[in-house]
């Protein structure tokens, strides 16, 4: 594959090119297309060197950090807990944001400032499963309003500043604000004034009752005191003063274009991502005017991420991290981050004493939760969500789940006036909301697997049936995210699987592992052991429980919930520790299993984000905020310079190195040696000549590239050669144009014949020739 072997494994061009003595100039200008290629082509990676680069930095103020429980599923968003908003949630035009610095004007010889600020509610704010940030509706809050060293009411006259653009205050009214760009002009009587596309006329004057004439642009005349706002169309105009002199009349007209009316609970007109929240106006004046956010579904996705909020201003991502402290002593007041225990329930028991007609007692330390049960009477279905109820001779309860909101039943317990006997589906498919059967007994002493993942056994000499299962605790009142409250995990159709508030999966395998995997694929599987005497459930060693497949280093601790001293790192986002008497213990139904989960915490900024170059040599480092960069290799290639004297003519090859050859058997004689070795595909003078219909030339217009390995002792030869001189020119170019990847050729074999009928090396066309083996 060319560039090899001309170009050694070191990028080094390593080979002479070589035209005859006797070469035409066209045969030396392809020597020059040829050695031009390949010396572009001789290169290395770069190793070492400079390399300029730009961090983003996010700009601007900071709203400090925030703590969050942790992550969610799906579409189910953590929003912040504790206080409502930051406790520095205002950042403010005097923070010097670019977009938020004040806007300095006059009004009547003072000076004032249009300032804007922005306050951020984090409880609107939520992380999702992949870290990302979401910007919940009204999470976003912008205030506007006028001081000059003490708060001012926003008046006519005065401006508004919204991200460094400002808006006059053309008009405050008992409903609404009026704000567009306004000019005062003086204008005589007679003449015109322009406001957008619509043109005036100043009519009159009268200085004594302070009034104009102004002639509107379909002719109309209206009267208009001094302080009055006139409205044609889209534009404004008011009359501000008037001059009625000996010689001149005249009036100073304010005009106004591009209006937007702001009314309080209405869309804000400037930017329609916002209401406008308040707008608290009075004598003429309004306060300030704020505006809530009512856009969704902005996501930062990425540290230095940035949702805009106006301007060139917006919330950015500016940090992300996770910080664990393990509690010293009672893993149940954990306030800081969340743990999840496995605990086993062992047996729960049904008791059923029908000679006396107990009631059978229903509560979440028998019936566990998510399993419900129905009486049958004989003439109707009762179903019993607490308390108890009576089983008599021919009647029964069928124990199930609301599947897809239908009551699937898997157990039916029947009594025939002295004991109950237990019934499983005679078939998997009979698991329907049909109660009539078919039915298979359970024997006594045996075990029946339901497909919710609970087993239930019919005990022997009692009237017992008995149901175990996993338990799955979480901390405090964050409770697993279960349909229905369910508080276990099963296995079945709808109940496989669930969810922590951090985003970890819980399975269950029917049988006798619980596992939890959590976001970044880190598996800890818990393993239990059923004491077959008793249905108990136990922890045998440290190897039930495994992370990534791995055995648990943790110590169980006994007597009391496990400390940080038991607790072992996945290295990855928690903590495993064991919790429970002796493992070994038999006896022992209490075995805990404990992963706990550390605080997560994000930091944003109401700012922008903006490159900062850094230029680094190759191994040294820079840091820029709290991004370290460390340059390795300063990429790109090495051009491998040319050792002079890669020219030679045939008559001066010693045969010490590979090859090119340039130009027909003709004029070069090492190519006329090669033509004439026995099997060579280098064509001789004499089949260059070839005429299969007398007078026709069959490779006039053609050219060959031979590549003809061991030509001369260990050295290749790549043989260029045309009918005559401009072909061999048009060859040439077509492998400089493959080797600089102008064009892929495609070519295949040792062996490549060219249609050089064309002009231009784009063009050109590989052909065939039957009579020749299909060559590279």
């Amino acid at each position: 594959d060319l560039p090899q072997p001309f170009v050694n494994d070191n990028g080094v061009f390593d080979a002479y090119v070589v035209v005859g003595a006797s070469a035409q100039p066209a045969d030396v200008l392809a020597a020059v297309d040829i050695a031009a290629a390949f010396a572009q082509v001789a290169t290395a990676s770069g190793s070492s060197g400079t390399a300029t680069v730009d961090v983003l930095t996010a700009q601007g103020k900071s709203l400090g950090s925030w703590a969050t429980n942790g992550f969610t599923p799906d579409d189910i968003y953590v929003e912040g807990s504790g206080s409502s908003s930051f406790s520095d949630t205002d950042a403010r035009g005097d923070d010097a944001i670019t977009g938020l610095a004040n806007v300095e004007y006059e009004k009547s010889g003072n000076k004032y400032n249009a300032t804007v600020s922005v306050s951020i509610d984090k409880s609107k704010i939520s992380i999702k499963p992949d870290r990302s940030l979401f910007i919940n509706e009204s999470a976003i809050q912008v205030t506007m309003d006028v001081n000059n060293g003490t708060d001012l009411n926003i008046c006519e006259g005065d401006k508004i500043n919204w991200f460094g653009t400002t808006y006059d205050v053309v008009e405050v009214n008992s409903s609404a604000v009026v704000l567009g760009s306004t000019e005062i002009n003086t204008y005589k009587v007679g003449e015109t004034f322009t406001v957008g596309d619509y043109t005036f006329t100043l009519q009159d004057v009268d200085g004594t009752h302070n009034k104009a004439i102004i002639k509107n642009p379909d002719g109309t005349t209206v009267e208009v005191s001094t302080g009055e706002w006139k409205t044609y169309e889209d534009v404004r105009y008011k009359l501000e003063s008037v001059w009625s002199g000996a010689t001149t009349n005249s009036a100073k007209i304010a005009t106004a274009e591009s209006n937007y009316v702001l009314f309080n609970n209405k869309v804000f007109p400037i930017d329609d991502r916002y209401n406008v929240t308040s707008l608290p106006i009075s004598s003429d004046c309004v306060s300030s005017i704020t505006v809530t956010s009512t856009f969704t579904d902005n996501t930062l996705d990425a540290k230095k991420d940035k949702v805009t909020i106006g301007g060139d201003v917006g919330i950015v991502y500016d940090d992300y991290s996770q910080s664990m402290t393990l509690p010293s002593s009672d893993w149940t007041s954990v306030t800081n981050g969340e743990y999840i225990a496995f605990k086993e329930s062992g047996m729960q028991s049904m008791n059923f004493d029908v000679a006396t007609d107990t009631n059978v007692a229903e509560n979440t330390t028998v019936l566990l939760p998510g399993v419900k049960y129905w009486k049958y009477t004989g003439s109707d279905l009762t179903v019993y969500s607490g308390g108890g109820a009576n089983i008599s001779k021919g009647e029964y309860i069928l124990l199930g789940q609301e599947v897809d909101g239908a009551p699937h039943y898997y157990l039916k317990i029947v009594s025939d006036g002295s004991e109950v006997d237990l019934y499983k589906p005679a078939t998997s498919t009979n698991e329907t909301t049909s109660y009539a059967g078919p039915w298979t007994e359970v024997s006594e002493g045996a075990n029946y697997t339901m497909p919710n993942g609970m087993i239930a056994e019919s005990k022997n000499g009692d009237d017992n049936i008995w149901l175990k299962a996993a338990v799955v605790d979480v901390a405090g009142s964050t409770n697993l995210i279960l349909p229905d409250g369910v508080a276990k995990v099963y296995s079945t159709e709808g109940y496989d699987e669930y969810y922590t508030p951090k985003g970890a999966k819980i399975t269950w395998d029917g049988e006798d592992t619980a596992t939890l995997t959590q976001g970044d694929g880190t598996t800890i599987s818990v393993k239990y052991t059923w004491n077959t005497s008793n249905g108990a459930a136990l922890i045998t060693d440290k190897s039930s429980i495994l992370v990534n497949g791995v055995a648990t280093t943790a110590e169980n601790e006994t007597g009391s919930a496990p400390t940080s001293s038991k607790a072992q790192s996945t290295d990855y986002k928690s903590y495993v520790a064991l919790y429970g008497s002796d493992w070994e213990s038999a006896a022992n139904t209490n075995d805990i299993v404990y992963v706990y989960y550390p605080t997560y915490t994000s930091a944003f900024k109401v700012g922008g984000i903006a490159p900062t170059t850094v230029t680094l040599t190759t191994d040294e480092t820079k840091t820029v905020g709290d991004t370290t960069l460390t340059l390795k290799s300063a990429g790109g290639v090495q051009l491998n310079k040319i050792t002079p004297g890669i020219g030679l003519l045939d008559t001066e090859y010693d045969q010490d190195k590979n090859v090119i050859l340039v130009g027909g058997p003709a004029v070069n004689t090492l190519v006329a040696d090669l033509a004439a070795v026995d099997g060579s595909t280098v064509f001789s003078a004499e089949k260059w000549r070839t005429e299969t219909t007398p007078g026709v030339r069959d490779y006039k217009d053609k050219a060959t590239i031979d590549l003809v390995e061991s030509a001369f002792g260990d050295y290749t030869a790549l043989v260029v050669a045309g009918y005559d001189a401009k072909d061999t020119r048009l060859a040439a170019k077509v492998i400089a144009a493959q080797l600089l990847g102008h064009k892929d050729y495609a070519f295949t074999g040792n062996h490549v014949l060219l249609d050089t009928s064309a002009t231009s090396y784009e063009d050109v066309q590989v052909t065939t020739e039957t009579t020749e083996e299909s060559t590279e």
